[in-house]
């Protein structure tokens, strides 16, 4: 492996680990996979990706709830093949969804989406493709209301230097590169009308979730996450060689934190971590 494949796993620390647990569960059908180390892993039985890890957060400041465009991350998105269904889960399981939208992307074809704010500042988008990238969890379980995670997302000033990190440096696949400043996209996603942003997907060279999103707004506030921050997604595990990577990813801008996670753009967390046959 000479580059990042797509993110392992996602973790996320929680005000209350039992109530996000009953709601990814009751919301997505996220199971709890495995109890480790004070943590508890999310995913779909039978999917060795796409797996949310949840821990306690250290505290709570009791800051205001962080908006779409603010950089860093708080961002999911999971594949739902039947969006009014999953509104009326997500509903409840105790979110307050936006109304789903149905449109169209020239280059992959129609989509219905919709969103939703959940616990721990976190916001879901779970999307309809018509024709969606590979899902091991569809694949097994045809009657499966919902994916693994299909992505998680950066927000951030400017897209191009965070897809040089990690598609350029770090040798991920962009899947999709557009920008749009449609009024559903700014309905959808909580933006005032002409909003410019740009999106990047990014997986890894077998396009398996988890995915990788990049995304950059015009016309907001540069508002930056409050470092005191302390609940919401904390880290992005991707599959990789540390030996092989870091010190290419180092020299692209990331700083050494120790124990193979690394600082990379917006000040996202990364642990590289190699796949279980490849470990010694």
């Amino acid at each position: 492996m000479s580059g990042l494949a797509s993110v392992i796993e996602v973790t996320v620390a929680s005000r209350d680990v039992e109530r996000q647990v009953r709601f990814c569960r009751e919301a997505f059908q996220l199971e709890p996979l495995a109890r480790d180390a004070g943590a508890i892993v999310l995913g779909v039985p039978g999917s060795e990706c796409g797996r949310l890890r949840l821990v306690a957060a250290s505290g709570d400041p009791g800051l205001p709830e962080p908006k779409v465009w603010e950089t860093g991350l708080r961002v999911l998105g999971i594949y739902s093949r039947d969006v009014p269904r999953t509104e009326q889960l997500v509903t409840t399981a105790g979110g307050t969804p936006k109304p789903f939208m149905r449109f169209e992307i020239p280059s992959m074809g129609g989509y219905s989406e919709g969103s939703v704010r959940g616990p721990d500042d976190l916001i879901w988008f779970y999307p309809c493709p018509a024709r969606p990238l590979p899902s091991p969890a569809f694949a097994a379980d045809a009657s499966r209301l919902h994916s693994e995670l299909h992505y998680v997302a950066i927000s951030l000033p400017d897209v191009a230097p965070a897809l040089e990190f990690f598609a350029g440096a770090g040798g991920m696949t962009v899947v999709m590169d557009q920008e749009t400043s449609e009024d559903w996209a700014c309905d959808l996603i909580g933006l005032p009308h002409g909003t410019r942003m740009r999106m990047a997907c990014l997986a890894g060279s077998d396009l398996a979730p988890t995915r990788l999103m990049l995304t950059a707004f015009s016309n907001t506030t540069r508002a930056t996450t409050d470092p005191a921050r302390t609940v919401g997604i904390r880290r992005i595990t991707f599959g990789a060689d540390p030996a092989a990577l870091q010190q290419r990813l180092v020299q692209a801008g990331a700083t050494v934190l120790g124990d193979g996670l690394l600082r990379g753009p917006a000040g996202v967390e990364i642990e590289l971590r190699a796949p279980a046959a490849s470990k010694s």
